[in-house]
């Protein structure tokens, strides 16, 4: 799950619930809110951004949250694991959210469901921009890892650095 605080408010966004002794895989796009630190929860929506773990939340100026990526079991893929490469955006409290791009970590931007995103990577605020380094690709065995640097700006597209 992500967990991002946006003026004084706690946003809980998404996560799974692995159940490695029998295989089951079950995925999250809830998201929740807490306006006293955690002691009371209140649901908001579910995100139209679909279920997914490894996704990475941030808010660049305490008012928008931005998601990048993750891994999902979507309806596209006929429910079986997908790294999304897709940006989403609110500014609203997450009530409403927009996809900026589906083309992040160098994917193709016209293709729906192709599997070519990323999750868990280390994200970090500098100079204005977000910067994503390293990240599971992880479709099959052998779970292979990038070692590579992305940044995301404002309301654009995703650039391999």
């Amino acid at each position: 799950m992500q967990v991002v605080l946006v003026n004084g408010t706690i946003y809980f966004m998404g996560g799974d619930n692995d159940q490695y002794a029998n295989f089951t895989f079950t995925r999250f796009n809830d998201i929740w809110k807490s306006e006293d630190m955690g002691a009371s929860w209140d649901f908001i929506r579910i995100a139209p951004w679909g279920n997914r773990t490894g996704h990475q939340c941030f808010s660049m100026d305490n008012r928008c949250i931005h998601c990048v990526g993750g891994q999902g079991c979507p309806d596209c893929n006929n429910g079986q694991n997908l790294l999304y490469s897709d940006i989403w955006k609110t500014c609203d409290g997450a009530q409403t959210w927009t996809r900026i791009s589906n083309g992040g970590f160098g994917c193709d931007p016209t293709k729906e469901c192709n599997n070519c995103g990323a999750d868990d990577m280390l994200t970090r605020e500098k100079d204005g921009k977000i910067w994503m380094m390293g990240a599971d690709r992880e479709k099959n065995a052998p779970f292979p890892m990038s070692n590579s640097v992305w940044t995301l700006e404002e309301d654009v597209e995703t650039t391999l650095v």
